[in-house]
């Protein structure tokens, strides 16, 4: 390791932001994104978006500085504002990625809950504000940014393993009225390029698109998208574009060092982003975030 990359390792980073804008198709570098301020108590990450016939919310993960970990809430979106944020889930272990999705007339939310060693789905018993533990779909597992797949009729959940060195993207079929999982098929990659970014969406050439995080050698270095086939009950995947983190403009300044969500829903988008900046106390935060993990799991 050289000197200039030690540096980096010890003393450069930054908080996760997110920030959004009017769907620009797939222009990604000519309309500028508009930041979501952090506040003292959260950064935010993870942003989700979900449409109602009348309403746009941005769900996301609020990280809780002092607790050291991943809370869930949302803003709403109004034009080229957003509300203040409302927490929704505060349990006592790491969640984030919250996928909200409609399902028999009710609003299910599918995050991520791997630290917990499950996969949880909740229901909204007052949307958006109450929610829920309805069941495990699965236990004694660490999936990471659970993603839903609505095709052909069917739901499918694509979900990722990241375990010494195995890659795997593992597809579910839910059942619509048990709301139980069987397994479909799985991708597996030989480096660490198939986590979920996003939510499934339609691009401008007609193509299915997954967005992904490329996280080879540094986690959230780079986003893009697969474009996904589905033919005779058989997923195929073929990288199509990478997000050129230098060219997002986010408050019309153009570059960001880090992107690792992309949600392009209805008439919005939305990503979150690191610009990187000294921090002296960078080593001491990473450890006093490991020290919490571990107090959490005893």
């Amino acid at each position: 390791m050289n000197i200039s990359m030690l540096f980096k390792k010890l003393f450069i980073s930054g908080d996760w932001e997110i920030a959004f804008r009017a769907n620009s198709g797939d222009h990604l570098y000519q309309v500028t994104f508009m930041r979501i301020p952090n506040t003292k108590q959260y950064w935010f990450a993870d942003p989700l978006l979900f449409q109602t016939r009348d309403n746009t919310y941005l769900f996301c993960e609020a990280f809780d500085r002092k607790a050291q970990k991943g809370e869930l809430g949302y803003f709403e979106v109004k034009g080229n504002r957003v509300s203040d944020f409302k927490l929704i889930l505060n349990p006592n272990y790491h969640m984030s990625f919250p996928n909200v999705f409609q399902l028999n007339g009710s609003y299910f939310m599918l995050p991520e809950s791997g630290e917990n060693l499950c996969l949880e789905l909740y229901e909204a018993k007052s949307f958006p504000d109450k929610w829920v533990k309805i069941k495990n779909l699965i236990e004694g597992v660490n999936y990471v940014d659970p993603t839903l797949l609505f095709l052909d009729g069917e739901i499918f959940v694509f979900v990722y393993i990241d375990k010494q060195g195995h890659y795997e993207t593992r597809i579910y079929k839910l059942n619509h009225e048990m709301l139980e999982l069987e397994y479909h098929s799985s991708f597996f990659y030989k480096e660490n390029i198939g986590r979920s970014a996003g939510q499934f969406f339609i691009g401008e050439d007609g193509n299915l698109k997954r967005p992904v995080q490329l996280g080879e050698g540094e986690y959230g270095k780079k986003t893009a998208f697969y474009d996904v086939n589905y033919t005779n009950g058989v997923f195929t995947e073929t990288l199509n574009v990478t997000i050129e983190n230098e060219k997002v403009v986010v408050n019309g300044r153009k570059g960001v060092d880090k992107i690792h969500t992309y949600s392009k829903v209805g008439n919005y988008e939305s990503i979150d982003f690191v610009k990187y900046k000294f921090d002296l106390f960078k080593r001491i935060k990473i450890l006093n975030r490991k020290r919490k993990l571990v107090k959490r799991h005893k």
